[in-house]
C-alpha cells in the first residue's frame, strides 16, 4: 500500500504571483559575456594566448610545462590544501631542483 499523500493547507502553500503589471527592464552595462568574448571555452581561449605559437611548433600539448608529468604535479600543487609556504619549501627540494630545472 502506498503512502498517503498529505496536501498543505491554503496558510501553507506558497502564495500565487502575478505577473500582470510587469515588464522587463535591461541594465545599461551590458555583461561581459554580451559584449563580445563569444563565450569561448577554455580550449578555445588556449588558442588564443601568448603560449600558442610555441605549444603549436613544439607539439608539446602541456607547454610551457616539459610534460604532462610536470603539469601533473603543477595541478596537483595548485588543489592542494598546501598554504603557500610548503609548496615553496617542496619546490625548494634538491630532488625538485634538480629534476625539474
Amino acid at each position: 500500500m502506498l503512502p498517503s499523500v498529505i496536501l498543505p493547507t491554503a496558510a501553507e502553500a506558497p502564495p500565487t504571483i502575478s505577473l500582470a503589471g510587469l515588464r522587463k527592464e535591461y541594465h545599461p552595462n551590458r555583461s561581459a559575456y554580451a559584449t563580445g568574448t563569444g563565450g569561448k571555452n577554455m580550449l578555445q581561449q588556449m588558442d588564443d594566448d601568448e603560449f600558442t605559437a610555441a605549444r603549436h611548433e613544439s607539439g608539446n600539448i602541456h607547454y610551457p610545462f616539459a610534460s604532462q608529468e610536470e603539469w601533473r604535479l603543477a595541478y596537483w600543487l595548485t588543489h592542494a590544501s598546501l598554504p603557500q609556504s610548503e609548496i615553496n619549501s617542496f619546490l625548494r627540494l634538491d630532488w625538485v631542483c634538480i629534476h625539474y630545472s
